[in-house]
């Protein structure tokens, strides 16, 4: 019995410590004054945005927000209040004269990041697509990109079976920018060639880079598209044209040159390739294998341009543009001294337009790059209508940056033959004399007997 009463005694103790331990911290921070009554004190209710944050109130921890702190109305004025969260700038404010008796006054910290990003969250339907932002960090969707720089952002959408998606994201500092694609199933598909005069010019669908012209492009959706034409020395070229299902559409253009000009341009390239290039803080698309990337109609001035990799050390300069010339960035990229565990594929077709698989999952259309991939050995396959399957096995080390381009070969087309070859002729003919002679024989062999 005596052991059970301690056990419960002991329980009750443990239980309201907490307490006693709450009220001293409370009784230590008041510090009364003697003829002092509870009533002669005022108060500071604090809130923060996000909540959370550890409060200083005179140099002393007081709790975190939201939380109410008493002061003695007739204490020696002037007081100095903090809020500070990690992750956030501290925020700090002093108040001259107390709350009187009673009185409870509000304060709010709104708490701004350290640094300038947010977070972009992405969601499909159907679930389970890849999803790309500025062309690299492929992700299964949903997925939440976390600190993502503020500014304009281009979220793109892949699955197997359905139609692609690009388009564009903002994001606020702190704040977390969600994007919902709906995809739409792929029923039928056509093929699209531009030529140019004169050629190599940038081929831009939907906004999506293509290639050079003259560039066969596969595997479009059925419909109306944006084609998009830059070139170096000559006016851009934009419209719009009808993809027919199982059809190779052809367009050929005319390029008109600047006579005047007023924008300048900029050549980018970097190696290894498929860095993000962003200028002006604003995603422009990716580096690529073998050709600069071209910006034409660029406005003279300073402009701030920004290359990122996965793996790789980030590259920032600042290029002057003038009217009618060309300026060129060729970015190194240093490797990371401390690589994350996976490698990044650039892979790229003639035709450009195939599907491309890693390790049976659809990555994208080529020409793509495909970062965030786990190191390790992995299948790549690459495969279009008409064309015949490519594949291959490719053993990745952590930061590694791994580049395929193949020419994919035309499926031949058979050939049924309406008459028989002339070369089975004597076969047939040799066939017919050996059969006459054996019966002759038998024939001649009756005969004697």
């Amino acid at each position: 019995m005596q052991s059970g009463l301690k056990t419960v005694l002991l329980i009750f103790l443990i239980a309201i410590f907490p307490l006693f331990s709450q009220a001293g911290v409370a009784a230590d921070f008041l510090q009364p004054v003697s003829g002092q009554s509870s009533g002669d004190y005022g108060y500071f209710q604090v809130g923060s945005s996000p909540s959370g944050a550890d409060v200083v109130f005179d140099g002393k921890f007081v709790g975190e927000t939201p939380i109410t702190v008493p002061v003695f109305s007739s204490s020696t004025p002037g007081h100095t209040l903090s809020v500070s969260k990690i992750g956030y700038i501290t925020w700090t404010q002093s108040f001259s004269q107390n709350p009187v008796a009673g009185q409870t006054i509000p304060v709010f910290a709104p708490l701004q990041p350290t640094e300038a990003t947010g977070s972009i969250k992405v969601v499909t339907s159907p679930s389970g697509a890849l999803v790309n932002l500025d062309g690299v960090m492929g992700q299964m969707s949903p997925w939440i990109y976390t600190s993502v720089p503020v500014g304009g952002h281009v979220v793109q959408a892949f699955l197997s079976g359905f139609s692609p998606y690009s388009g564009p994201a903002e994001v606020t500092a702190g704040q977390t920018t969600e994007v919902y694609i709906i995809l739409y199933p792929l029923t039928s598909t056509g093929s699209l060639q531009v030529a140019t005069t004169p050629g190599g010019a940038d081929l831009y669908l939907d906004g999506i880079y293509k290639g050079k012209t003259s560039t066969a492009v596969g595997g479009i959706a059925t419909g109306t598209h944006v084609v998009t034409l830059k070139h170096y020395g000559y006016q851009d070229l934009t419209g719009e044209v009808s993809v027919e299902e199982g059809k190779t559409t052809y367009l050929s253009f005319t390029l008109i040159p600047f006579t005047e000009p007023t924008t300048g341009n900029l050549r980018i390239s970097s190696d290894p390739a498929g860095a993000g290039i962003y200028i002006d803080g604003t995603y422009s698309g990716v580096t690529h294998t073998g050709n600069p990337t071209v910006f034409t109609g660029i406005a003279p001035g300073q402009h701030s341009v920004e290359l990122k990799m996965s793996n790789y050390q980030g590259y920032s300069d600042t290029v002057e543009i003038g009217a009618g010339t060309t300026s060129t960035i060729n970015a190194d990229l240093a490797p990371s001294p401390n690589p994350g565990p996976f490698a990044s594929l650039e892979i790229d077709s003639f035709p450009s337009g195939a599907s491309v698989f890693l390790d049976d999952q659809m990555q994208g259309i080529t020409p793509v790059t495909i970062s965030s991939v786990p190191s390790g050995k992995h299948t790549v396959s690459i495969r279009m209508t008409g064309y015949s399957d490519y594949s291959t096995i490719l053993q990745l080390s952590p930061g590694q940056s791994a580049l395929i381009s193949i020419a994919l070969a035309p499926v031949p087309t058979p050939v049924i033959p309406t008459s028989a070859p002339s070369g089975l002729l004597p076969v047939a003919a040799a066939l017919v004399i050996a059969s006459a002679l054996v019966i002759m024989n038998r024939y001649y062999r009756c005969g004697k007997q």
